[in-house]
């Protein structure tokens, strides 16, 4: 009989990591999207935006603060639709030129962002059981919650290769 508990109690144990795989999977492919939003916003506006918002639609991509996030009707507005468990909990926007911007916080039903415009496009989603799915350009850049853009600047050394600075 305990053999039969313990079986069972694996097995439960084993549908919910497959469902918090499936829901981090879900959240790295948003990033995708995001990345390719920006790079959309690029093409028409010709910069990088300044602001970003999520709303009950998506992620509002905004030119300037002048821009509303709550329907991303802005002359200067793009916006990437999403919906379901990758968006963050509640409305909210920032200033996303200046450093990153953090957007919530992970659940099953809810997604953390950190997000910025400040010297490439860093996106990164908050997974679930810790970690980050960083799909930031350039790839330099690191997710942590310190606002830090980067860990360093790149500088030649005597052998030729190219190594971060600390």
């Amino acid at each position: 009989m305990a053999i039969i508990g313990l079986i069972i109690a694996t097995a439960i144990w084993g549908i919910g990591v497959a469902q918090q795989s499936a829901r981090n999977t879900q959240r790295r492919e948003a990033g995708a999207q995001i990345l390719a939003g920006f790079s959309e916003y690029y093409s028409r506006f010709n910069k990088q935006p300044a602001n970003a918002g999520f709303t009950t639609t998506g992620l509002c991509l905004m030119g300037s603060s002048s821009g509303t996030s709550n329907t991303c009707t802005c002359s200067s507005c793009y916006e990437v639709k999403l919906n379901g468990i990758v968006l963050p909990s509640g409305n909210s926007s920032g200033d996303i030129s200046a450093g990153t911007v953090s957007f919530g916080s992970t659940t099953a039903s809810n997604t953390g962002w950190l997000i910025s415009s400040n010297g490439g496009s860093k996106i990164c989603a908050a997974l679930e059981g810790g970690g980050w799915a960083n799909l930031s350009e350039p790839q330099s850049m690191v997710c942590d919650t310190a606002g830090h853009g980067f860990i360093g600047t790149a500088i030649p050394i005597d052998d030729g290769k190219i190594l971060p600075t600390m």
